[in-house]
């Protein structure tokens, strides 16, 4: 079986994605359907750690242009 992430609609802020994985300046992400009181969204990069992406502030990360993906499997 063989697993593709692809995209999946048009790219949208952060905060509009859809919870799962995304694409940053060559990056996946994967955004949970978590947020803060601050509206810190909960979102990870690839090595689980917090996605930032030098945002510097929970309105920043918010309005990050991301491309929402979506795993597409081929079995043979």
């Amino acid at each position: 079986m063989k697993v593709e992430l692809v995209p999946d609609g048009e790219p949208t802020t952060l905060a509009e994605c859809p919870k799962g994985p995304f694409l940053f300046q060559g990056i996946v992400g994967f955004k949970s359907e978590y947020s803060d009181n601050n509206g810190f969204i909960h979102a990870f990069n690839e090595g689980g750690e917090y996605f930032w992406a030098g945002a510097g502030t929970p309105a920043n990360q918010r309005k990050l242009v991301v491309q929402p993906l979506r795993l597409v499997k081929e079995t043979a």
